[in-house]
């Protein structure tokens, strides 16, 4: 059981946060590490921050140290960014595609829903009637009542029913 006040509490975290946030430009200084570069037998160039077992590799720089000069190495890098950026367009699509969906398919249950409810409406009631812009009352025929169940079947059995 925690006995200290919200204040307390409040205060600790403050220092927790201070300590962590004096200490972080230190954590730059220990995350540097050698890039190394390598052609294979096929001519390619490689760039890697481990030296390869079997490859002669030149040292090249330190990474965050220094800017590049080399153009390959660059180029390389740059190639990186670029493939980070699309990756992050697609997952920002591939998002989008599950929230359109997602709202797709809450459209569709309220619309089966609805389609559900006045089915059971149509069941219960015996008489049927349509209400004009002038104030007029018109009866359903029995036809026109089939040919209202029968669609309100064929919209549930083909947007529903999957």
């Amino acid at each position: 059981m925690n006995f200290l006040s919200p204040r307390k509490r409040c205060g600790i975290i403050f220092l927790r946060a201070y300590y962590i946030a004096a200490l972080l430009p230190f954590t730059a200084l220990t995350t540097q590490a050698q890039v190394y570069k390598w052609v294979d037998e096929q001519g390619n160039v490689h760039y890697s921050d481990s030296k390869p077992a079997q490859q002669q590799a030149e040292e090249k720089y330190y990474a965050g140290s220094q800017p590049s000069l080399d153009p390959e190495l660059e180029s390389y890098r740059k190639a990186i960014k670029q493939n980070e950026l699309e990756r992050q367009r697609q997952q920002s699509y591939e998002q989008q595609q599950r929230a359109d969906a997602k709202e797709k398919a809450k459209q569709r249950k309220r619309y089966c829903d609805r389609l559900k409810s006045q089915q059971l409406i149509d069941n219960r009631v015996s008489m049927r009637r349509t209400q004009h812009p002038d104030g007029t009352l018109t009866v359903w025929t029995g036809e026109e009542r089939k040919q209202y169940s029968k669609t309100l079947q064929d919209n549930y059995t083909k947007y529903c029913k999957k």
